[in-house]
């Protein structure tokens, strides 16, 4: 679902400080005010110090912000969208595709040049061999979309008329103006059982969700019966499927399910585009992946216009924080807007490219850097906002359907991908990553350079002193004060930095459009990736976590599956999809405790399941609970301690999944005899219980 941004353009007026204002002109990276209350009179301010000022109030702006009930333990973020199926929501974004147009022109004739060069780039088929989209008529336009899409004009009005309707009520929430009235009750019900189509060959990779009706076993075999065979490129017809699942229900002891049931499945269930892509491979490629040429910033034409994202190891060793161990290399993810030439978005990390990291540098580009204030820059970090085309390289990670989610359905931007085995086609980035590794990366302690024959002598182990905070800090300083004000070999001679073509890009569009602060933790959580999962009397088991509360018990019995949404960085809590009032509803984590898992990530509880298991500490399908977490705990450090001494990438590991480092001194004493500490935490009782356990060799 599309989220509405705030765009502040010449004439908007908002309040500030309780007085009303209007914007008189743009000045980048300042903006020009006046006051509306009789006094008119214009004030200069800096367009990041005011759209970031709590007092800031867009008038035209309806809020819909989390609400916070009073114990602080439940969170709502409606989303009547996400309620529904992937066949209803593809009904819904064809509504949409067909009125895109339309809103694009509306764009147009404000003068955003993006919108034209979005609209020349996917819908000049609906002009008129020698027409111009300046002079195009809504009326013409709307024409030719009813040729093309074989659709009223009264209904095309329909649509468009539902969706500005939404959007005035509710501007976050416009495309459900275009939800048919049977979608909107249209729940899981309670003889139903809803499937999750995954990859074959990455189970975390949703790619289709369909209902049945069959109880849960047969649900179970007709997931694997798709998966593992008829979705693969050798392509199996529906007949010999049927036979695969016919042997399955033997084996299982079920009654055969008909064929005319699993033929209706398929070919009225299954989304097609999933289909054609697993099963007609490069094909399928050919016909859903946009592939461009490379872009260069002669066909960007705006700020914003186009970014390209792409993920490089850094030249250098880093160490622990902590305890000056040696860590090796981190990665990171990089966005440039090809149009100025600036950094759009940066994230810094030991985790390797991932669906997850694209997801927290797509967050990072979107909203407010603030560096001044969080590194002290000379400078403010001004590039910021949404987006119209994200330019991708063609690791798996950008293929990944929930990136492909927050791009199209919650941004309302286009993805492109660089045709396959064409470096040369993402140039421009790769000649950043070059750039900070000779500029900053390989004049600093630890470098590795690009190759050993440039080390010679020099040892990059030993000669490491940077942590990953201080490469995070670093590279917001180059960026911020150092790269975005050099000047750039392929930017005009009259704006020669990314930072001047930038604000001369803003003079003539306008700053682009922002989250607004207020919303940017709803705009986080509608980030996350989702799963269907159902809510038993205990609650809703996800990732060996059981989640619930006390005011979570009506969703016992309701209906047999919900909608959550997870955040793999804090484990603690989750996001349930409340089908009458369509909100997410925070739910905490039971068992483990909400207050054991809170700020663990993933990566590292998962882990610690692991070792209890592989130690016949824990029975394989358990729940731990504290005390079995501190074991665990306990027992993953002394495994991460025995192998890390010589080994760097276990040391990253370690960062990873969020623990501390400790020196040899610090670990001879913690086989020392001491008394134990009265602490104030009953986590911190166990750690000392579970301590002297193990001196005493219990």
């Amino acid at each position: 679902m599309k989220m509405s941004f705030l765009r502040l353009v010449v004439g908007d007026e908002f309040e500030w400080y309780g007085v009303k204002y209007a914007v008189f002109a743009v000045e980048p990276p300042n903006i020009r005010i006046q006051r509306l209350d009789g006094i008119m009179v214009v004030t200069d301010i800096g367009y990041i110090d005011l759209i970031t000022s709590p007092s800031f109030n867009p008038l035209k702006v309806l809020r819909n912000k989390i609400i916070k009930q009073e114990d602080g333990t439940e969170t709502t973020l409606r989303s009547v969208v996400d309620n529904l199926t992937d066949k209803q929501k593809e009904v819904i974004q064809k509504r949409f595709e067909m009125i895109k147009p339309v809103l694009l022109l509306e764009k147009i004739k404000q003068g955003d040049l993006k919108s034209v060069a979005v609209f020349n780039e996917y819908y000049s088929d609906l002009l008129i061999e020698g027409e111009c989209i300046t002079t195009l008529t809504k009326e013409k336009l709307l024409e030719a979309i009813k040729a093309k899409y074989k659709k009223s004009v009264r209904q095309l009005k329909r649509y468009l008329s539902s969706y500005l309707k939404e959007e005035l009520n509710s501007p976050k929430n416009g495309l459900e103006g275009l939800v048919p009235d049977g979608y909107k009750t249209d729940v899981i019900r309670n003889d139903e059982t809803v499937i999750q189509i995954c990859h074959p060959h990455n189970k975390n990779l949703v790619l289709d969700t369909i209902k049945i009706r069959l109880n849960g076993e047969y649900g179970n075999l007709i997931k694997n019966v798709i998966e593992n065979y008829y979705l693969k490129k050798r392509r199996p017809n529906i007949s010999s499927t049927h036979q695969q699942l016919e042997i399955l229900c033997y084996k299982n002891g079920l009654k055969p399910i008909p064929y005319e049931t699993l033929y209706h499945i398929i070919t009225h269930r299954l989304s097609v585009k999933v289909m054609e892509r697993m099963r007609l491979g490069k094909i399928a490629e050919q016909k859903y992946d946009p592939i461009t040429r490379g872009f260069t910033n002669e066909i960007a034409i705006a700020p914003l216009h186009i970014v390209e994202i792409d993920h490089t190891p850094l030249d250098i060793k880093l160490i622990d924080e902590r305890t000056g161990q040696l860590l090796d290399r981190c990665y990171i993810t990089l966005g440039i807007d090809l149009k100025t030439r600036m950094i759009w978005c940066l994230h810094v990390a030991f985790e390797p490219p991932s669906a997850n990291k694209v997801q927290k540098a797509i967050l990072h580009g979107i909203l407010t850097k603030k560096t001044k204030k969080r590194y002290n820059t000379l400078n403010e970090w001004d590039m910021f906002g949404i987006p119209s085309i994200f330019y991708l390289d063609n690791g798996k990670e950008f293929f990944n359907s929930h990136v492909r989610t927050i791009i199209e359905e919650y941004l309302g931007a286009q993805v492109m991908h660089r045709p396959r085995e064409t470096p040369n086609y993402g140039g421009t980035i790769e000649r950043v990553f070059g750039t900070i590794n000779a500029q900053l990366i390989h004049n600093l302690a630890g470098t590795t350079k690009s190759n050993v024959h440039e080390l010679g002598d020099y040892d990059a182990s030993k000669e490491a002193i940077f942590t990953l905070k201080d490469i995070e800090e670093l590279l917001t300083v180059y960026i911020t004060d150092v790269y975005h004000h050099k000047p750039h070999s392929e930017l005009p001679l009259e704006f020669p930095t990314p930072t001047l073509m930038y604000y001369q890009g803003i003079e003539i569009t306008g700053y682009p459009e922002i989250i607004e602060e207020q919303d940017e933790e709803e705009f986080a959580v509608k980030l996350l990736p989702k799963v269907i999962r159902t809510f038993s009397r205990d609650g809703i088991q996800f990732g060996n976590v059981l989640y619930n509360s006390s005011f979570a018990s009506k969703y016992i019995g309701k209906q047999k599956k919900y909608t959550i949404k997870h955040n793999d960085d804090d484990i603690s809590s989750i996001y349930l999809l409340d089908p009458d009032t369509s909100e997410y509803v925070s739910i905490p984590a039971q068992n483990p405790k909400y207050e054991d898992l809170k700020g663990m990530n993933r990566y590292l509880y998962n882990d610690l399941l692991k070792t209890l298991r592989e130690t016949g500490k824990m029975n394989i399908k358990a729940i731990p609970g504290s005390r079995d977490l501190v074991k665990g705990i306990a027992l993953l450090k002394e495994r991460y301690e025995a192998k890390m001494k010589n080994n760097s990438s276990m040391k990253r590991k370690a960062i990873r999944a969020g623990f501390t480092l400790v020196t040899n001194q610090e670990l001879e004493q913690l086989t020392v005899n001491k008394p134990t500490i009265k602490s104030s935490t009953d986590l911190e009782d166990l750690i000392n219980e579970f301590n002297q356990e193990l001196l005493e060799g219990k």
